[in-house]
């Protein structure tokens, strides 16, 4: 990696004024008690599309990651969640909050929300990561065995497991494979 080529990408000032903006709009968007992260950057996307893949991707992260915390100012504050992800502790972080620190809540919260970010990058920029597209049939087959209805596990989990096992071969044969059990 050429760390003097990454840097001095990120000093470009119109990746950093988009940085910028898609900060602003992603607090917007999260505070609004209502509007969630996922519909900031769906509204975002068309912009996107006519931007060179770096600014646009920093656009996507910049406004996803503020627009989940900005969901914790109205949680803390108002009891409501800003978005889905801040519901599981709007009880605790309103509490704090109303007992005289509110303060406290949201700089914890920030704090955590930018570790987490930094955490995830880090996991995610390791070359392991890159190849872990290679189960993605094999997961998805699993949870969709999972989550069929009632029925014996083990029968549901042997045809998904036969269905996805080798995707090149024809489905009749892991059809036939299943009847002899």
């Amino acid at each position: 990696m050429d760390f003097a080529a990454i840097f001095s990408q990120l000093a470009d000032p119109a990746l950093l004024l988009t940085i910028v903006l898609c900060t602003l709009y992603g607090a917007l968007v999260g505070a609004l008690p209502g509007l969630s992260a996922t519909m900031a950057v769906a509204l975002l996307v068309p912009f996107t599309f006519f931007m060179d893949p770096v600014p646009a991707i920093a656009a996507i992260v910049a406004t996803t990651s503020t627009g989940i915390f900005a969901g914790d100012i109205s949680g803390a504050l108002l009891r409501i969640p800003g978005t889905p992800a801040s519901a599981a502790y709007v009880a605790d972080s309103s509490t704090i909050a109303h007992s005289g620190r509110p303060r406290t809540v949201l700089f914890v919260s920030l704090f955590l929300a930018a570790a987490g970010g930094v955490v995830i990058g880090v996991i995610a920029s390791q070359p392991r990561c890159a190849d872990a597209g290679r189960f993605r049939n094999q997961f998805l087959e699993l949870r969709n065995v999972l989550a069929r209805g009632p029925g014996p596990e083990l029968r549901r989990f042997r045809f998904g497991r036969a269905a996805s096992q080798n995707l090149r071969q024809p489905v009749h044969r892991s059809c036939h494979r299943l009847r002899r059990h």
